[in-house]
């Protein structure tokens, strides 16, 4: 019997997706959870082109979470 050499970068696409597959379910069990109604889907988001307070300002109206509803 030999053991076959495997560079870690080989494994690090695999482990990466367990943990993400590991991660949803997770998510998948916080259903009360306001944002998981808006964001079922667990991932990286599109507002990388934004700055980081525009980004912020979306996130907080998608969530529900403003002034108008927390004063």
């Amino acid at each position: 019997m030999s053991a076959v050499k495997c560079p870690a970068t080989d494994l690090y696409s695999d482990v990466v997706n367990h943990c993400q597959r590991l991660w949803q379910a997770e998510w998948d069990g916080c259903v009360s959870n306001k944002l998981h109604s808006v964001k079922p889907l667990i991932g990286y988001s599109n507002l990388s082109s934004l700055s980081r307070q525009d980004a912020v300002v979306l996130r907080r109206l998608r969530i529900g979470h403003t002034r108008l509803t927390h004063s």
